[in-house]
């Protein structure tokens, strides 16, 4: 400002700096293009051209550009930018090419609100490669993405949301039919309606915790190179088995399960059900190192397995043994504990047990889990009745709950009672492994006290069983006895089954209704049998009712919502697996040796 001779003040107009101040700017830059710009300096060796050519990028007629290595874009940047030619051109093959050369560095860069929605929909994609569903090939695009994703991640923390979305994505998909239990009871206790999403969103956040502490650890040991692959699938492979084993354990949905239609799940009977989700992940997350040879090894890898199980099973043929009787009442859930149902039910069940057979009479008869709704060991009545329905020679087992009254405290056990030919009483087997919150409370002590409850045959606090194995039976080689929930863990399953020729599965899938719970129920006893080479014989209520050979196939069955039996020969074990041998060290190996690797470039 400058002052008048009268006082005034006088306004002084700012000189004009070209190129440094507000419009002058844009016109400093029409007049020199180079001023003001990175690297402007540099000489560019090229002839006059159009500006609008020279917008699109395209290439002088005359003389080529010149370009130091200084200013090569990167791979990245490159695939961005074929990107925005092809957008240009309009060319739809183009355009999609450059998309998928371009995803990945989109993957790894991804921020905000495109982050969270790239790690839900891994998690969903991972959701469609389970059963019954059996998408297998997603397996290769949700994991390397995810991969790409913790790659990017700024830090641990920012790599743990990636894995608790993903997984919460996952589970909360994967085990909605969960709040059909909730359902069932509704009409009963209203409150349960509100509670079941609440319930369901809990379990699969829950669970998703397991995979963002991985996702945490695996960014916070984060290496260079190839090592990035196995760090991070181990840290999955770590949150898996801790899953399996912390507050009870919920293995349910392991990534082995996507193979169950193809012969690669024969793999699991040299490695088990953990150690095949590692080498599933490793090859998976391989992809994501975006590279021509460890995507080449993978291929390899498939190809290898996949010829080595089709060769397995191509001429299976187990010797047939006695033949078993599977009963399958189709007892709707909302209808079993009506007091009015209580003996059409038995009725029904006596029925089917004296349904004429097409083949060779039956050694035994199976009904499912808790099938009758009174103590059945108490009724002399009921036990008279229902061996006399038997074929001859053949023995009984029924799914009753019981009461020990000789004990002081009168228990309450899920049971599997025996009886032979003559209808005498052979033994018992109780079960272990009880479902939590649906026949137990865990941590009663404190969670009981904040009025926590379960969704049990309204009854409640079953005893665990002090693990007594089955009766032999006359007639039928030596077996292990698992109700309903108890098939689902590998070492325990591998441990009870240590000494028989096969497997009786007894469960209640009627909760549940016609969702995936039922059909992935099935898939992993079909896993249990390839990992222990034993048969498994399996009586559902409602479905689905099966018999399981020792490669995992489906030799006989009855489908959901169906009433009948299923009349079929025993198939012969096989010769221990290598998994029966060994166990599950394997996975707790290659956690180690992976860990190993990640740390070797801090030598």
């Amino acid at each position: 400002m400058a002052t008048g001779g009268a006082g005034r003040l006088a306004l002084r107009r700012p000189r004009r700096h070209c190129g440094v101040r507000g419009g002058h700017r844009r016109l400093a830059r029409r007049r020199d293009p180079g001023r003001g710009r990175r690297h402007a300096r540099r000489p560019r060796l090229r002839p006059v051209a159009s500006r609008a050519r020279a917008r699109r990028g395209d290439p002088p007629p005359g003389r080529p550009r010149l370009r130091s290595a200084r200013r090569r874009p990167p791979p990245d940047q490159a695939a961005a930018r074929d990107l925005r030619r092809a957008r240009r051109a309009r060319r739809p093959l183009t355009f999609l090419s450059a998309s998928l050369r371009a995803a990945p560095a989109r993957l790894a860069a991804a921020r905000g609100w495109p982050r969270v929605a790239a790690a839900a929909a891994a998690g969903l994609a991972l959701t469609l490669a389970q059963p019954p569903i059996g998408a297998w090939p997603l397996l290769f695009l949700a994991w390397p993405a995810l991969f790409l994703l913790v790659d990017g991640a700024e830090s641990p923390r920012r790599a743990a949301r990636v894995g608790w979305q993903a997984g919460a994505a996952f589970f909360l998909s994967g085990l909605y039919w969960v709040g059909e239990a909730f359902l069932v009871e509704a009409a009963n206790v209203w409150w349960y309606l509100p509670l079941m999403p609440v319930a369901v969103a809990a379990l699969g956040a829950g669970l998703g915790l397991f995979w963002g502490a991985a996702f945490w650890a695996a960014r916070r040991f984060w290496p260079t190179g190839w090592r990035r692959a196995p760090t991070l699938a181990a840290a999955i492979l770590a949150a898996e088995v801790a899953r399996g084993h912390v507050l009870t354990g919920f293995p349910w949905a392991m990534q082995a399960y996507a193979w169950i239609e193809t012969p690669l799940i024969q793999v699991a009977s040299l490695t088990g059900g953990y150690a095949l989700s590692g080498l599933t992940l490793l090859a998976a997350m391989a992809l994501g190192l975006r590279s021509a040879a460890p995507a080449a090894m993978v291929a390899a890898a498939l190809a290898t397995a996949w010829s080595w199980g089709a060769w397995r099973v191509a001429d299976a043929t187990p010797e047939p043994g006695p033949v078993l009787r599977l009963v399958q009442p189709n007892t709707r859930q909302v209808d079993k504990w009506a007091p009015e149902n209580t003996r059409p039910i038995f009725e029904n069940l006596v029925a089917l047990t004296a349904q004429p057979a097409d083949g060779p009479p039956p050694a035994l008869v199976v009904w499912p889990e808790v099938a009758v709704t009174f103590l059945f060991d108490e009724s002399v009545e009921a036990q008279a009745i229902a061996t006399a329905a038997l074929p001859p020679g053949a023995s009984l087992a029924v799914g009753s709950v019981r009461i020990d009254r000789a004990a002081p405290d009168r228990p309450l056990f899920n049971s599997l009672l025996f009886y032979g030919p003559d209808g005498a009483p052979l033994g018992v087997y109780d079960k272990r492994r009880l479902a939590p919150f649906g026949e137990y409370v865990p941590y009663a002590w404190l969670l009981g006290r904040l009025g926590f409850g379960t969704l049990g045959d309204g009854l409640s606090g079953f005893t665990p069983g002090d693990g007594a194995p089955p009766p032999v039976l006359p007639g039928l080689p030596p077996f292990a006895a698992l109700i309903c929930y108890e098939i689902i863990f590998p070492a325990f399953v591998r441990a009870a089954a240590r000494d028989a020729d096969w497997a009786l599965q007894v469960t209640n899938d009627a909760w549940f209704g016609r969702s995936a719970g039922p059909w992935q129920h099935l898939a992993q006893a079909r896993v249990r049998a390839v990992e222990l080479g034993l048969p498994i014989a399996r009586a559902a209520k409602t479905g689905v009712s099966a018999m399981i050979d020792p490669w995992g196939r489906v030799t006989a069955r009855l489908g959901l919502d169906e009433r009948g039996v299923v009349d079929s020969p025993l198939p012969g074990p096989r010769v221990p697996t290598l998994y029966a041998r060994l166990g599950d060290w394997p996975p707790l190996a290659f956690m180690a040796m992976a860990f190993g690797l990640a740390r070797l470039r801090r030598v």
